[in-house]
C-alpha cells in the first residue's frame, strides 16, 4: 500500500504550523521509505488534493481551531469517508477549502483517488506571526506521532 503522510500548515502562523512539525519529525524518525512518503505543504487546497492522486492511503495532519474540537479532546482523527457526504467547510477566503478541493479531485479523478484518507487535527489557539507553537501545542506534536505510527502499524499488519 502506497501512503502518503501530509502536514500542512503556515511556517509563519504559530500554532497553524505544527502539521508542517509533525512532517518533519516522522520525516526523521522514519524516513520515507518505499511505500511512505512524507510531505510539508503550505499550498492551495487544490493543490494538495492533486498530490494525493495515485496514493492508496492519505494521512493528513493539521492545525484545528480549538473551537472546532469539543470537550477535552486536544486530537480529532477523522476519516473523509465518514465526513465527505456533509456540508462541513473549513473558511478559505482566497482558494478552495480542503474538503471542497477532495471532494472535487475524488468525482474527477476516482480511479487514482486515494482509497483512504486519515485527517489528524490538532487543537490550536495561537494563530499569529511567529515561527513557534505555543507549548499547549506542542506538547500534542508527539501524541499526533503516536497515533500516526499506530495507523501505519495497522497497515503493515494487514498486509
Amino acid at each position: 500500500m502506497k501512503t502518503l503522510i501530509v502536514g500542512l500548515g503556515n511556517p509563519i502562523l504559530g500554532d497553524d504550523r505544527v502539521g508542517l512539525e509533525v512532517a518533519n519529525r516522522l520525516k526523521k524518525m522514519i524516513g520515507e521509505t518505499e511505500n511512505i512518503d512524507i510531505l510539508e505543504f503550505s499550498g492551495s487546497a487544490i493543490h494538495l488534493a492533486e498530490t494525493l492522486l495515485g496514493y492508496d492511503r492519505v494521512i493528513i495532519i493539521d492545525c484545528v481551531n480549538e473551537k472546532a474540537i469539543t470537550g477535552n479532546d486536544k486530537i480529532l482523527h477523522i476519516k473523509y469517508r465518514d465526513i465527505k457526504n456533509t456540508d462541513l467547510r473549513l473558511i478559505e477566503p482566497h482558494d478552495a477549502d480542503v474538503f471542497s478541493a477532495l471532494k472535487l479531485m475524488e468525482s474527477a479523478f476516482q480511479e487514482e483517488f486515494p482509497k483512504q484518507i486519515d485527517i489528524i487535527g490538532i487543537r490550536c489557539s495561537f494563530i499569529d506571526f511567529s515561527e513557534k507553537e505555543t507549548p499547549a501545542t506542542k506538547q500534542l506534536i508527539d501524541k499526533s506521532i503516536q497515533i500516526i505510527l499506530l495507523l501505519l502499524e495497522g497497515d503493515m499488519n494487514e498486509n
